[in-house]
């Protein structure tokens, strides 16, 4: 629910009301062999389920306005919480956890525009949060025959605060377009788990820690302007993202600092009968540990992307897409170089072409393939996944 207020010739205050419920169950039941080898015993220690009802709630308050051409808020919001767990073994309940929170989240926006198309703006989002009931239960739960977990009741609120600020410059006259995006994150007291693992006996025990020291920031910068010839289109953008986050490692922190580079460029073609685009691009991403134990990591991505699409007589079009793409310093298996190629061709008919039969034919080649990286204070890990190879599509 929203409810505005006019104040002034310019001014609202802003009231703002929402609530939310879920419930969840996760049932659990492990067996053992009773005297006759059937598995009909009910193992008490490994046999915990958990049933859980979590409500929130937000009450918010803010005001906007403007002064000429800048258009600003400002407002808090209050988020109060309850959430009720309960661990059993069948129908025993052994554990019974309740909690309340009051979480509160700030909010500061500003824009500013001309009437060249020209426009600034800032963004500011803090919230606060609490541990769960599970993070501070000071209950030791055994997950499993080598995995243990414990939380820490001296766990405190942790505090998000988030900014992102973007410029847009545009020459109507010269077509020239400038952009920059930046945003910044910074995690106070945040929750961390950390995991001990004993060689003797092969057992981890799992806890949480707050943390300080997580932030992050991405960059960009996007250009665009046609040569003397309005047919042509130059584009490139530019990013840098940086950052820091804090873990553990057997009990041992470990900062994990990750910078990432990305270039790309671009020149298109925009005619009567034939629309083409070139683009090259590169990223580089290199990872730094404090733990003298763990190696630092430098990965390099490539590659080129080639669309036509003619218009020819009689309502038809013909495209084609060709990208190239490459990969170094990832795992074994990840460094691969692929070549994808689409094509497509479109015919258009009916009275004012009120339908389209278009044919499509995707990874001609056969090389398509996705994977990513993930990187975390305590982990990098490649991925990969299976994606649709060659295939035809009819659409109308």
């Amino acid at each position: 629910m929203s409810y505005s207020e006019p104040i002034g010739k310019k001014g609202a205050l802003v009231i703002n009301y929402s609530i939310s419920n879920s419930s969840s169950k996760n049932e659990n039941y492990t067996y053992s062999p009773d005297e006759n080898g059937v598995y009909s015993v009910l193992d008490s220690l490994y046999s915990r389920s958990t049933s859980s009802d979590r409500l929130s709630q937000s009450a918010g308050l803010s005001f906007r306005s403007k002064i000429k051409r800048l258009n600003y808020s400002f407002g808090m919001s209050l988020d109060p919480g309850r959430f009720d767990e309960n661990t059993y073994v069948a129908q025993t309940i052994l554990k019974n956890q309740k909690q309340h929170q009051l979480n509160y989240s700030p909010r500061l926006s500003l824009f500013w525009n001309n009437k060249k198309g020209s426009f600034a703006s800032f963004n500011y989002f803090g919230r606060s949060n609490m541990p769960t009931a599970r993070q501070l239960s000071p209950v030791v739960e055994v997950l499993s025959p080598v995995s243990e977990m414990q939380g820490n009741p001296d766990l405190k609120n942790g505090f998000n605060h988030r900014f992102n600020g973007n410029w847009r410059f545009t020459n109507k006259k010269s077509q020239l377009s400038l952009m920059v995006f930046s945003n910044f994150r910074l995690e106070q007291n945040n929750i961390s788990s950390y995991t001990i693992y004993n060689p003797e006996n092969g057992k981890r025990f799992t806890s949480y820690r707050n943390i300080n020291g997580n932030w992050s920031s991405t960059n960009t910068v996007m250009l665009a302007f046609p040569f003397r010839n309005k047919d042509y289109q130059f584009s490139a953008n530019s990013s840098y993202t940086y950052s820091q986050r804090t873990g553990f490692t057997n009990a041992l922190e470990n900062k994990s600092k990750n910078n990432s580079l990305g270039q790309a460029a671009s020149i298109a073609y925009s005619g009567d009968l034939l629309y083409a685009t070139i683009e090259l691009s590169g990223d580089y991403s290199g990872v730094n540990n404090s733990l003298q134990n763990l190696q630092s990591l430098n990965t390099w991505q490539y590659g080129s992307r080639l669309d036509l699409r003619w218009n020819l007589p009689w309502d038809i079009s013909l495209g084609t897409a060709l990208v190239y793409r490459g990969k170094s310093g990832y795992a074994e298996g990840y460094n691969r170089q692929t070549v994808n190629w689409d094509a497509e061709a479109t015919k258009e008919f009916l009275k004012n072409r009120q339908a389209t039969l278009t044919l499509i034919v995707m990874d001609i080649l056969g090389q398509n393939e996705s994977s990513s990286r993930n990187v975390t204070a305590t982990s990098i890990s490649d991925r990969r996944w299976n994606t649709i190879g060659r295939y035809g599509m009819l659409k109308f």
